[in-house]
């Protein structure tokens, strides 16, 4: 994409360079290379705003990939947060356990706590990224 933006700033400037040439000319002579500069004027303008709407394009389809991206990761962070909720709401009924099984639920709970303090952290660390 640079060297195509750079290709057509040269194509510019080589014209405008050739219409001060083309000045000098006798007057048929002038119009003539004048009329062929103009059109080739014309057609490097419409291929540079072919370029941009394509520059455009590929920034818009980027941007939408990252917006997917993001909610996609964002939606994985709020299952695990869910999961791990209802891990720990094991615990409020912890009255009603035998030992064996408090101890189970407690380490359940604190797996899923875990992996869902380190998938906000990832899902965060992804959006700072995005956002520079």
């Amino acid at each position: 994409m640079q060297d195509s933006h750079t290709a057509i700033g040269s194509a510019k400037t080589f014209l405008a360079m050739k219409r001060l040439a083309a000045k000098r000319l006798t007057d048929n002579s002038a119009k003539k290379s004048m009329d062929e500069l103009t059109e080739l004027q014309v057609r490097l303008d419409a291929v540079a705003k072919k370029m941009a709407e394509t520059k455009k394009g590929i920034a818009e389809r980027r941007m939408a990939t990252a917006k997917r991206e993001a909610d996609s990761r964002v939606t994985t962070a709020e299952k695990i947060v869910e999961e791990a909720c209802e891990a720990t709401q094991a615990l409020t009924n912890a009255d009603t356990l035998a030992p064996e099984e408090m101890k189970d639920a407690c380490e359940k709970a604190g797996t899923a706590q875990h992996a869902a303090s380190a998938s906000i952290t990832e899902t965060k660390s992804f959006l700072q990224k995005q956002q520079r």
